[in-house]
C-alpha cells in the first residue's frame, strides 16, 4: 500500500484517501476556506491548497527523473541540427553539418586538399 506523509501534522494517508481529499477540495466552490493546508497547520483557501498540491506533484516528478546529460549521440544530433559546415578547401558553406573528413563541397576540392 502506498502511503503519503503530510509532515506538518505527522499524518499518513493512503493514496485513495489522499485522492479523495484532493477531489473534495477541487469540488468545493472557489474561495472556500479549509482549516489547514497541505504545507502547514494554518487555514488555506481552495486555490492555495490546489497550488500546493500541484507544486508537490511537480517536485515528486522532478526528484524521480534523472537529469538528462548531454551524451555523445545527443551532442551529435544537436550539431547536425544547428551547425552548418564549410568546405575545408575553398570555404564555401555546405548548408548542413558534415563530419570533419567529409567537409568538402566537391570531389575537386577533396582532391586538391589531399594533394
Amino acid at each position: 500500500m502506498y502511503v503519503i506523509r503530510i509532515t506538518h501534522c505527522k499524518r499518513e494517508l493512503s493514496a485513495g484517501q489522499y485522492a479523495q481529499m484532493i477531489l473534495r477540495v477541487k469540488a468545493a466552490a472557489p474561495g472556500t476556506q479549509f482549516k489547514e493546508s497541505l504545507c502547514g497547520w494554518w487555514p488555506a483557501t481552495r486555490e492555495e491548497i490546489l497550488k500546493q498540491f500541484y507544486q508537490m506533484v511537480t517536485d515528486k516528478i522532478n526528484e524521480a527523473a534523472p537529469p538528462r546529460g548531454l551524451t555523445a549521440n545527443r551532442l551529435s544530433c544537436k550539431m547536425r541540427a544547428k551547425l552548418k559546415s564549410k568546405c575545408r578547401w575553398c570555404g564555401m558553406s555546405l548548408g548542413r553539418y558534415e563530419d570533419r573528413e567529409r567537409r568538402f563541397c566537391s570531389a575537386d576540392c577533396r582532391r586538391d586538399f589531399n594533394s
